[in-house]
């Protein structure tokens, strides 16, 4: 039973997230898919910057799981490639 609850919970990705990821590479950041906590964990080399992100589409919002982790763990959370792009441009700012 554990597998089908497992396959459910990782079903439903953001509709958002190909393009935010897409815009992460691009901007230098290596990207690896999470399930849990969040959607992705990212590094920027360049700035030394490791962070989270979680996806979200249109007013989508955080379930309760995330909504206690995100008190406590510094995620940004992005629902555009350009917002995703802003987060990586603070980090190279801090880098400077």
């Amino acid at each position: 039973g554990s597998i089908m609850a497992l396959r459910k919970h990782n079903a439903k990705r953001d509709a958002s997230e190909p393009f935010i990821v897409e815009a992460l590479q691009r901007c230098g950041c290596d990207v690896y898919r999470l399930d849990r906590p969040v959607d992705l964990l990212c590094y920027h080399a360049p700035s030394q910057a490791l962070f989270l992100i979680e996806c979200k589409t249109g007013k989508a919002k955080l379930n309760d799981f995330q909504a206690n982790f995100v008190k406590r763990w510094p995620v940004h959370v992005v629902t555009t490639a350009e917002q995703a792009v802003a987060v990586v441009s603070g980090f190279r700012r801090k880098a400077a």
